[in-house]
């Protein structure tokens, strides 16, 4: 087997992959059903690729061009395994991009051993091929997955784990690992704060935070009935630091009335019987409310309330960048009330562990021991503080296109029948829809039709599918993924064959 990148030689004026070429006319073409050709075409359009034979003739050569745009020569490795001289040779296509979830695989044939030109003893028959073409099923070449289940599920770039190899390493435990140093600093840099703490995960990250704010068990901290802290972090906050959650209603664009939020600030003058108010969380962008954003004179206010009460404010900057490209607003001025900010690495930005918080340099001291506590204090850390720099660095510039291909999405499925969504609430990356009452399919049945077709979806009821674009989505699979909805929509039967 011979891995090898490919080289300019491969890759035509526009850009596009070539791959080796032979005309197909007389070779496989009579061979292969040409309904199943056409139907392999077919596959590759739905993928936004389309499949043409080139006329530029050599030896030994069938020449396919990938023209889909989102398929660049820096993208691919080429995998080429020779069977025998004879019968031919598979080649196989990996893109990095799609870290081998796209698997595009030809398998080419000659009539005349490969041998030097001249030197080779033509054959006029393909019966030596037969055991091997009557095998070659062209609707099993290509399996790609498109993952839309969240923004986590994205694979790290060929840069990222270029650079986790190379990583500048230290005992981030005894003293400190210098590529995490780096990731810090610029942290607090674009935060606007003193100082930042990598963590293995936001869950982690937002509990440390909570905890040195509240290191008094039974504080009460104020947060969104709907928010991430709230319903998915295992109740950490109470079960490890027996601080007390005191829920108030979220609103549909994720902000709890400010009136709501001063009124549930306890009295500490009544403490014999109340908990102390200590903390308010927001999430921001807001993930169960469909990534909306938190304005920033709405985090301002926000913070005026907590500095009058004496409290502090905690920002869950899970999708803090994709609030701030959705904004216009820098992240620095976001976050400016904020006392203390967790930032997850590994959704929008696309870095395949990690998170950050940030705050004032006591509060990171802090922060750093318990750490600790929780086992979260890493050695050579840098080998993933690495591939999170790349993201800083490459990622964060895609976040509009991220935005704008969930509007997109957003759009296409407001105009299919039995779907209904609020497409004004797109500001994000995350799309939700509803499947109409009475409709034949549920969301979980769509989840399974959609898999069936290599796409992954997050059923979030029986009629509610939630759906997260990132940066390993292309405009096409959006395109592919409307398709594969509409045709589920409309030609799906239920159980038993109910319509």
């Amino acid at each position: 087997m011979i891995l090898k990148k490919l080289s300019a030689s491969d890759i035509n004026v526009n850009g596009n992959v070539v791959l080796p070429k032979r005309s197909v006319e007389n070779e496989i073409i009579p061979i292969i059903d040409a309904n199943n050709l056409n139907r392999l075409r077919n596959q590759y359009a739905q993928l936004g690729v389309n499949l043409v034979n080139d006329e530029d003739g050599r030896p030994f050569n069938l020449r396919f061009v990938l023209e889909g745009g989102s398929y660049k020569l820096k993208d691919f490795y080429q995998v080429v395994t020779t069977y025998n001289l004879t019968a031919g040779f598979f080649v196989e296509f990996y893109p990095e991009r799609f870290n081998e979830k796209l698997h595009i695989r030809f398998k080419v044939f000659d009539r005349s051993p490969i041998a030097p030109q001249g030197q080779g003893t033509s054959r006029n028959s393909t019966d030596h091929l037969r055991p091997i073409l009557d095998s070659f099923d062209p609707t099993e070449m290509v399996t790609r997955t498109i993952d839309l289940r969240s923004d986590t599920v994205t694979k790290p770039t060929e840069t990222m784990r270029l650079a986790m190899a190379k990583a500048e390493v230290d005992d981030d435990v005894l003293i400190y690992d210098p590529t995490a140093r780096r990731l810090e600093i610029e942290m607090a840099r674009i935060t606007g704060k003193e100082a930042a703490l990598f963590v293995p995960s936001g869950t982690m990250g937002n509990l440390i935070s909570v905890l040195v704010h509240c290191e008094i068990r039974g504080s009460e901290v104020i947060l969104g009935d709907n928010s991430h802290i709230h319903i998915y972090e295992n109740g950490g906050i109470s079960t490890i630091g027996g601080v007390h959650p005191r829920p108030l209603k979220n609103n549909e664009d994720g902000t709890i009335d400010i009136d709501l939020i001063e009124s549930a600030i306890r009295n500490p003058e009544f403490e014999i019987c109340y908990p102390r108010s200590r903390l308010i969380c927001l999430e921001n962008s807001h993930a169960n409310s469909g990534g909306r954003c938190l304005s920033v004179e709405y985090i301002d206010q926000v913070g005026d309330v907590a500095k009058k009460h004496g409290l502090k404010l905690h920002i869950d900057g899970a999708r803090i960048f994709n609030a701030s490209a959705a904004l216009k607003v820098p992240v620095d001025r976001l976050v400016q009330a904020a006392d203390s900010v967790s930032v997850c690495l590994s959704k929008g930005l696309g870095a395949p562990v990690g998170s950050v918080i940030v705050g004032t340099k006591t509060f990171i001291d802090r922060a750093r021991i318990l750490r600790k506590t929780l086992g979260g204090g890493m050695r050579q850390v840098g080998i993933l503080c690495a591939a999170a720099l790349v993201a800083l660095e490459e990622n964060v510039q895609k976040l509009v296109i991220d935005h704008k291909n969930a509007k997109t999405l957003a759009e296409g499925l407001n105009k299919i029948k039995g779907l209904s969504m609020d497409t004004a609430s797109v500001e994000t990356n995350i799309v939700y829809f509803e499947i109409s009452k009475g409709s034949h399919i549920t969301a979980l049945k769509l989840g399974k039709y959609m898999e069936e077709h290599g796409i992954l979806l997050m059923p979030d009821s029986s009629s509610r599918v939630r759906i997260v674009i990132h940066h390993q989505v292309s405009a096409s699979d959006v395109q592919y993924t409307l398709s594969c909805i509409k045709q589920a929509m409309t030609g799906v039967t239920g159980e038993n064959g109910a319509n």
